[in-house]
């Protein structure tokens, strides 16, 4: 009886470690074997009008969040995004993608927090799992050719996130 406890207690455990870094996400430069960013669509929150994801990269680069309602690290994180769309909009574009929440949902928060950077909204989460990426947040830089140049899962302090736009823009 007591080893059946002992290994249910350690089943536990082990799911619960599970849970935790699937939820708060942990830094990564790879988003596995995918480099170049991929072919799906979206909708343009603003016009409501489905888009190819290949359509918003620029001829620059594009810093892209994936994030989520339920995440409070991605609502964190939104208002610095918001910051480098700003402040450095002529050397980066910044794009936001919303994984599987209600549109209205989204489309209400987007307005409440004040959010004017281009969003667009990924209904089934085709995004995650062309990247091969477990959870939000998610940032990820493309190049003007569509190649991923960089990548971080888990939510950027605001001196974390002005670091690496700078490196980005250089």
């Amino acid at each position: 009886m007591p080893l059946r406890r002992s290994r249910f207690i350690q089943s536990l455990v082990i799911i619960g470690i599970a849970l935790v870094i699937a939820v708060s996400g942990c830094s990564s430069n790879s988003t596995g074997d995918v480099k170049r960013w991929p072919k799906t669509s979206v909708i343009d929150v603003a016009t409501s009008s489905r888009i190819t994801t290949e359509d918003f990269i620029e001829d620059k680069v594009t810093l892209i969040n994936l994030w989520a309602l339920w995440c409070a690290p991605c609502r964190e994180e939104l208002p610095r995004l918001q910051n480098v769309s700003e402040n450095y909009g002529e050397d980066i574009s910044v794009i936001g993608i919303n994984i599987g929440d209600d549109l209205k949902k989204t489309t209400s928060y987007i307005q409440e927090a004040g959010l004017l950077f281009p969003m667009y909204w990924d209904e089934s989460g085709d995004l995650l799992t062309a990247l091969k990426i477990p959870s939000v947040p998610a940032t990820l830089a493309v190049d003007p050719d569509g190649k991923i140049t960089w990548f971080h899962l888990g939510a950027l302090s605001e001196q974390e996130l002005k670091q690496q736009v700078e490196r980005l823009t250089q």
